[in-house]
């Protein structure tokens, strides 16, 4: 998982991403006011949680807050870091449309076509880019999405 400054920071200026954003268990997310990258769980196994859990660990003010899993998420104070199978799952659909059933491979070819042309240094910087690009026709600056004319 990418945890640094940069995509973090393409995270948060992704506004249709987090929009769309539908809490879920083991969403990695960004909390602003501790600055630190928190894991969601809401499994239970024999009284206690399974795999990495976080309570946020800020004092985030109660407002714009969702609830899952039991633990409060404030969409204030805390963005969502979609992974790579996150972002994989927003683009499917839209190519699914074009390229059938042959979707994957459609997809995979503009995926490595796009990266070719614009290199990440991670698999998660990467898809994001491509799907800004794809969904939205947007791409990264270098500090923000522009709109591509």
């Amino acid at each position: 998982m990418d945890n640094t400054r940069i995509y973090i920071e393409m995270c948060d200026k992704a506004e249709e991403i987090q929009k769309g954003w539908i809490i879920s268990d083991w969403d990695f997310v960004y909390c602003r006011g501790s600055e630190m990258v928190e894991v969601l769980s809401g499994y239970e196994v024999d009284g206690g949680y399974y795999g990495h859990s976080s309570e946020p660990q800020c004092d985030c003010p109660v407002s714009n807050g969702a609830y899952r899993g039991g633990f409060r998420v404030f969409r204030d104070e805390h963005f969502w870091l979609p992974q790579q199978a996150d972002l994989q799952k927003m683009i499917i659909d839209s190519y699914r449309e074009h390229w059938g059933n042959a979707v994957y491979a459609g997809m995979m070819e503009e995926a490595v076509s796009f990266a070719s042309q614009y290199p990440y240094p991670s698999m998660e910087q990467l898809w994001l880019a491509f799907v800004m690009w794809g969904l939205h026709q947007k791409r990264w600056s270098g500090t923000e999405w522009v709109k591509e004319e």
